[in-house]
Order: C-alpha cells, then structure tokens, then sequence
C-alpha cells in the first residue's frame, strides 16, 4: 500500500515589478487569470511536501517565477512573495 502524505497549502501571491511596469503588469495579470492560476495550481501540485514546508520556500518561488514570467509578456518580474502562507494536513 502506497501512502500519499497530503496538505493544504494557501497562500497570497505577489510580484515584484519596476514602478513603470506596475500598470502593464496588472492588466495583464487580469487578462490571463486563469491561465496564471492555473501554472500555479500545476507548480504547488508538483512541488514535495518538504518543500512547501520550507520556511524560506526558495524552490517553490523559483518555480512560480519561472512558470508565471512567460505569461506576463515582456515584463519582467523581480521576484515573486507568497503571504498569509497556511499549511494543513488534509
């Protein structure tokens, strides 16, 4: 019998951007919600439960930036921030 550790992971999501991309980059954000949610709804079901419980989360980020920088065209995110992180076992 294979067991699956399971959990809940949720978190607020934010990109670091130049001031002079912030308007650019939040319309495209709208334009492409759901394919933005849907890349980091792909990247945390691929991620390993020891990563999501790393306090610093640097694999996770890396991953969301690159996932989630290819749909923002040419702007260029600096970094990405996950806030209000909870993790719960399910």
């Amino acid at each position: 019998m294979v067991r699956e550790n399971r959990v809940q992971f949720r978190f607020e999501l934010f990109a670091l951007v130049d001031p002079s991309d912030a308007q650019k980059t939040t319309k495209l954000a709208e334009r492409r919600q759901g394919k933005l949610r849907d890349e980091v709804i792909r990247v945390c079901r691929r991620t390993s439960i020891d990563e999501l419980l790393d306090p610093e989360l640097a694999t996770l980020r890396s991953r969301l930036l690159d996932a989630t920088q290819p749909l923002l065209e040419s702007v260029a995110l600096r970094r990405v921030l996950l806030t209000h992180r909870k993790t719960e076992p399910l």
